[in-house]
Protein backbone atom coordinates (compact mmCIF):
# COMPACT_ATOMS: atom_id res chain seq x y z
CA UNK A 1 0.00 0.00 0.00
CA UNK A 2 3.28 2.34 0.70
CA UNK A 3 3.84 2.78 -3.14
CA UNK A 4 0.68 3.96 -3.91
CA UNK A 5 0.17 6.16 -1.20
CA UNK A 6 3.22 7.76 1.59
CA UNK A 7 2.51 9.08 4.61
CA UNK A 8 3.91 12.33 3.30
CA UNK A 9 0.99 12.50 0.94
CA UNK A 10 -1.47 11.72 3.12
CA UNK A 11 -0.08 15.08 5.19
CA UNK A 12 0.78 17.23 3.02
CA UNK A 13 -2.98 17.18 2.12
CA UNK A 14 -4.73 17.39 5.51
CA UNK A 15 -7.06 14.76 4.87
CA UNK A 16 -7.88 14.38 8.53
CA UNK A 17 -10.11 17.40 8.26
CA UNK A 18 -12.04 16.32 5.40
CA UNK A 19 -14.97 14.11 4.95
CA UNK A 20 -13.94 10.45 4.77
CA UNK A 21 -16.31 8.16 2.51
CA UNK A 22 -17.09 4.51 2.38
CA UNK A 23 -16.31 2.80 -0.76
CA UNK A 24 -17.50 -0.61 -0.83
CA UNK A 25 -15.38 -3.03 -3.70
CA UNK A 26 -17.24 -6.12 -4.76
CA UNK A 27 -15.94 -8.60 -7.37
CA UNK A 28 -18.46 -11.75 -8.43
CA UNK A 29 -17.43 -14.05 -5.35
CA UNK A 30 -19.42 -15.14 -2.36
CA UNK A 31 -23.01 -15.45 -2.39
CA UNK A 32 -25.47 -13.61 -4.44
CA UNK A 33 -27.03 -13.53 -1.09
CA UNK A 34 -23.92 -11.74 0.57
CA UNK A 35 -21.06 -10.94 -1.45
CA UNK A 36 -17.74 -10.32 -0.20
CA UNK A 37 -16.61 -6.60 -0.18
CA UNK A 38 -13.84 -5.03 0.45
CA UNK A 39 -14.75 -1.85 2.20
CA UNK A 40 -12.29 1.07 1.74
CA UNK A 41 -12.12 4.47 3.31
CA UNK A 42 -11.26 7.32 1.27
CA UNK A 43 -10.72 11.32 1.16
CA UNK A 44 -11.03 13.99 -1.72
CA UNK A 45 -8.15 15.98 -1.68
CA UNK A 46 -6.89 19.06 -3.83
CA UNK A 47 -4.78 17.78 -6.56
CA UNK A 48 -1.43 19.29 -7.41
CA UNK A 49 0.32 19.16 -10.53
CA UNK A 50 2.91 15.78 -9.03
CA UNK A 51 0.20 13.88 -8.07
CA UNK A 52 -1.21 11.10 -10.03
CA UNK A 53 -4.66 11.12 -10.38
CA UNK A 54 -5.18 8.37 -13.64
CA UNK A 55 -4.03 5.40 -14.93
CA UNK A 56 -1.78 5.42 -18.03
CA UNK A 57 -0.86 2.55 -19.98
CA UNK A 58 0.04 1.71 -23.25
CA UNK A 59 -1.17 -1.24 -26.18
CA UNK A 60 -1.20 -1.65 -29.84
CA UNK A 61 -2.80 1.28 -30.27
CA UNK A 62 -1.01 3.79 -28.80
CA UNK A 63 -1.18 5.55 -25.06
CA UNK A 64 -4.30 5.68 -23.15
CA UNK A 65 -5.47 7.13 -19.62
CA UNK A 66 -8.14 6.49 -17.35
CA UNK A 67 -8.76 9.81 -15.28
CA UNK A 68 -9.78 9.39 -12.01
CA UNK A 69 -11.00 12.27 -9.32
CA UNK A 70 -8.58 12.74 -6.98
CA UNK A 71 -9.38 10.69 -4.08
CA UNK A 72 -6.92 9.41 -0.99
CA UNK A 73 -7.03 5.85 1.36
CA UNK A 74 -7.54 7.45 4.72
CA UNK A 75 -6.84 4.53 7.03
CA UNK A 76 -3.96 2.72 5.54
CA UNK A 77 -3.21 -0.03 8.30
CA UNK A 78 -7.09 -0.60 8.13
CA UNK A 79 -7.11 -0.81 4.41
CA UNK A 80 -4.29 -3.10 4.31
CA UNK A 81 -5.32 -5.56 6.98
CA UNK A 82 -9.14 -5.34 4.83
CA UNK A 83 -7.05 -6.18 1.88
CA UNK A 84 -5.32 -9.50 3.52
CA UNK A 85 -9.33 -10.40 5.20
CA UNK A 86 -10.75 -9.87 1.61
CA UNK A 87 -8.19 -11.99 0.30
CA UNK A 88 -8.68 -15.25 2.59
CA UNK A 89 -12.16 -14.66 2.25
CA UNK A 90 -12.27 -14.84 -1.55
CA UNK A 91 -9.84 -17.10 -2.66
CA UNK A 92 -11.83 -20.71 -2.35
CA UNK A 93 -14.13 -19.47 -4.67
CA UNK A 94 -11.93 -18.85 -7.84
CA UNK A 95 -10.93 -22.70 -7.97
CA UNK A 96 -14.40 -23.83 -7.28
CA UNK A 97 -15.77 -22.01 -10.13
CA UNK A 98 -12.67 -22.78 -12.61
CA UNK A 99 -11.91 -26.58 -11.64
CA UNK A 100 -14.28 -28.89 -13.04
CA UNK A 101 -15.39 -31.03 -10.07
CA UNK A 102 -15.57 -34.89 -12.11
CA UNK A 103 -11.75 -35.11 -10.95
CA UNK A 104 -11.78 -36.09 -7.55
CA UNK A 105 -8.19 -36.02 -7.43
CA UNK A 106 -7.22 -32.63 -8.72
CA UNK A 107 -10.90 -31.33 -6.42
CA UNK A 108 -9.17 -32.26 -3.35
CA UNK A 109 -5.81 -31.34 -4.06
CA UNK A 110 -6.89 -28.06 -4.11
CA UNK A 111 -8.83 -28.25 -1.41
CA UNK A 112 -5.92 -29.20 0.22
CA UNK A 113 -3.87 -26.46 -0.74
CA UNK A 114 -6.28 -23.95 0.05
CA UNK A 115 -6.38 -24.99 3.89
CA UNK A 116 -2.79 -24.99 4.23
CA UNK A 117 -2.97 -21.51 2.69
CA UNK A 118 -5.41 -20.00 5.14
CA UNK A 119 -3.47 -21.88 8.30
CA UNK A 120 -0.38 -19.67 6.39
CA UNK A 121 -2.32 -16.94 6.26
CA UNK A 122 -3.76 -16.87 9.32
CA UNK A 123 0.05 -17.21 10.91
CA UNK A 124 1.67 -14.75 8.98
CA UNK A 125 -1.03 -12.52 9.76
CA UNK A 126 -0.95 -13.07 13.25
CA UNK A 127 2.75 -12.26 13.18
CA UNK A 128 3.54 -9.29 10.80
CA UNK A 129 0.41 -7.71 10.88
CA UNK A 130 -0.76 -5.02 13.21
Amino acid sequence: MNFWVNKEQLLSHNHLARLINTVQLVQDVGSTEKPITLTVLVSRFDAHSEDRTGYKWQDKNGDHVFEMPPFLISDVEGTQKRILQYASESTPYYPANLLDKSNPIIWSTFQLALRCKVCTFRMVNRFFVR
